[in-house]
């Protein structure tokens, strides 16, 4: 079976992996680092097409975004993502920059600095995540 996506789909799974990066914690020593952290791991999972570890990284919600844009489960989803991005699409999100992280208790937003390439994407330079269950999560675009 051909799964076909158009290109604001595409754009918008996109936006969707980027933010999802802020997703879980990791051993840093403050709530924000934790989230910079994992948006960096997500971002790289996304872009690798390694889709068990992004989706791993998302809120249910999150996960139901991505597979109401594709009609398929999170993880193939990520990987068609990372199937289309060029090499030169892949280099821009590893080296994307943060230049903002706020945490509110269990809420957090990361900003970030958007390029052409990023915006021709959907990358819109704002993630927002929760936390849950001691993890970072994607909540959406």
């Amino acid at each position: 079976m051909t799964h076909t996506i158009r290109l604001p789909a595409i754009a918008a799974l996109a936006t969707l992996a980027l933010a999802f990066a802020s997703g879980c914690g990791g051993t840093s020593t403050s709530p924000a680092d934790s989230v910079r952290s994992t948006w960096k791991k997500a971002a790289t999972a996304a872009v690798d097409g390694q889709g068990t570890a992004f989706c791993a990284l998302a809120t249910d919600a999150g996960k139901q975004k991505i597979t109401a844009r594709t009609q398929l489960p999170c993880e193939d989803s990520i990987r068609l993502l990372a199937s289309r991005l060029s090499s030169a699409d892949k280099a821009v999100i590893h080296d994307a920059k943060i230049t903002k992280v706020t945490v509110n208790g269990n809420d957090a937003v990361v900003t970030y600095a958007t390029t052409p390439t990023l915006a021709g994407l959907g990358f819109t330079g704002r993630t927002t995540l929760v936390k849950s269950g001691g993890n970072w999560l994607l909540v959406g675009i």
